[in-house]
């Protein structure tokens, strides 16, 4: 499956017939419920959220089937920033983030954390993270920014990579 977010309101996907029949659906399918799931899903693994009304289309075509889902998107993407790998270091130790994906970039002296993931979750991390960092908004900064000039150092999981790294041996 190939998705994609274009502009503030729509997702687009294309998925492979084989991959329809992988999910159980298929085109007549792709109209109801199972289809709104199926967005719903791609739009929380992309950090977005869909609040209210959704118009789904959907084209049939000879390698699968395109789909456009306009709904009001909000994203669930919060940044924090720290000046230093120690302070970091603490703060994910003192949090429990299990639900919440992560990237860690190096940019301008400083330790840039991406949280991704359901609100609730990402608002209690960005909360106890705050504590040893600093809450960036994300329509504050653009991540275009760090992806072009900084350094990544973790691109899914950098919550549990550094905890697997400092606080494996810790009892």
């Amino acid at each position: 499956m190939t998705s994609q977010i274009i502009g503030s309101n729509m997702l687009v996907l294309f998925l492979q017939h084989d991959e329809l029949d992988d999910l159980g659906l298929c085109c007549g399918a792709a109209e109801g419920r199972e289809m709104k799931r199926l967005v719903v899903d791609t739009l929380s693994n992309l950090g977005y959220e869909s609040n209210g009304d959704m118009k789904i289309e959907v084209f049939d075509g000879k390698q699968g089937i395109l789909i456009f889902a306009e709904a009001d998107l909000e994203s669930l993407v919060r940044y924090m920033r720290f000046s230093d790998l120690e302070d970091l270091i603490d703060a994910v130790g003192a949090i429990n983030a299990r639900q919440i994906r992560s990237k860690l970039t190096y940019y301008m002296d400083c330790y840039w954390l991406e949280l991704r993931g359901a609100r609730d979750a990402i608002e209690k991390a960005a909360l106890q993270l705050g504590e040893y960092g600093h809450h960036i908004d994300a329509f504050d900064y653009n991540e275009g920014v760090l992806e072009e000039y900084g350094t990544l150092i973790e691109e899914r999981n950098a919550i549990g990579t550094i905890r697997s790294a400092f606080y494996s041996c810790r009892s």
